[in-house]
């Protein structure tokens, strides 16, 4: 098998995979059983494909020289024989970056039962959380190292349910209140799990207007991260992606999602960045060097 054709379909497999798995959530017991059977068969097709014998024509060898032969040329200081100096910035136009950047990061995260097993130990979405955590040390040892400044990142961390079929009264929990950002791996392993999500939608909207203000920490530019498996309801209690969006503006927040990205009301328009949780390629470690910049 050509591994062009392998990956390609591979990377279908998975997709229909993910969706019957996602599609599982909200079904009824008896469509659970129906679709569990096409998602074990097609992970036989998938087991099938990854132990195959696999060609590739690339040589890779071939690229790296290519790619260092490039990188040579590119830090060249001469072309045709002729040398060109860098030309010194005058003292007026130098720049450094503040001693200290502080950064203020604030975790909602859906925890109903049709999320459970996305934040197990080893769930899709606990470890895409958890590697945007890990890459945003990463970025703020870079920082430090290279002689940039410093990096102060506090966090905090909203888990939410449903108002409506859970618990009206405790429909979010704050498991973390701008604490250091070191202390949400181990807050994100031990999800505080909301009743609720047999039934579309969440309350991720009324978390935000009821918690947003109090976690917002002076001195700190604010980044927002919301996780949800589900759509968010229009209005609930006076909180709407409008209402929602003047809170972030208000308060100059880059605001991140991981959500179903077409589903109703349509609430895009609240991030400045987001992906589609029902994408099975999606990944937050870019996320981190947009979190930690003005």
């Amino acid at each position: 098998m050509n591994l062009y054709l392998m990956a390609h379909q591979v990377a279908l497999l998975e997709q229909v995979i993910h969706n019957l798995h996602f599609a599982m959530r909200h079904a009824s017991p008896c469509t659970v059983n129906t679709l569990r059977k096409y998602r074990d068969e097609l992970d036989d097709v998938l087991l099938k494909i990854m132990e195959s014998k696999v060609v590739s024509n690339v040589n890779l060898r071939y690229y790296i020289q290519r790619s260092e032969s490039c990188m040579r040329e590119c830090a060249s200081t001469s072309t045709s024989n002729n040398t060109y100096a860098i030309p010194k910035p005058p003292a007026s136009s130098s720049y450094t970056l503040p001693d200290v950047f502080k950064v203020n990061v604030i975790f909602y995260i859906d925890s109903t039962e049709s999320m459970r097993e996305d934040l197990s130990e080893n769930g899709a979405v606990s470890e895409a959380v958890q590697s945007l955590v890990r890459q945003i040390f990463l970025e703020m040892e870079m920082v430090r190292n290279t002689g940039l400044g410093l990096i102060d990142c506090l966090a905090s961390l909203v888990w939410f349910g449903d108002a409506t079929d859970g618990d009206p009264l405790n429909s979010y929990n704050i498991a973390l209140i701008k604490e250091n950002i070191s202390l949400i791996p181990q807050a994100l392993a031990m999800p505080v799990l909301k009743s609720g999500g047999n039934t579309l939608p969440e309350s991720g909207l009324l978390a935000i207007n009821d918690t947003f203000t109090s976690l917002v920490e002076d001195g700190y530019a604010t980044r927002v991260i919301y996780v949800t498996d589900s759509p968010s309801k229009t209005i609930e209690q006076g909180a709407s992606a409008s209402v929602v969006k003047s809170l972030f503006v208000n308060n100059s927040a880059k605001v991140f999602g991981l959500f179903p990205t077409h589903a109703q009301p349509d609430i895009r328009g609240m991030f400045s960045h987001y992906d589609n949780i029902q994408c099975l390629d999606y990944s937050l470690d870019s996320w981190a060097s947009k979190m930690l910049r003005d």
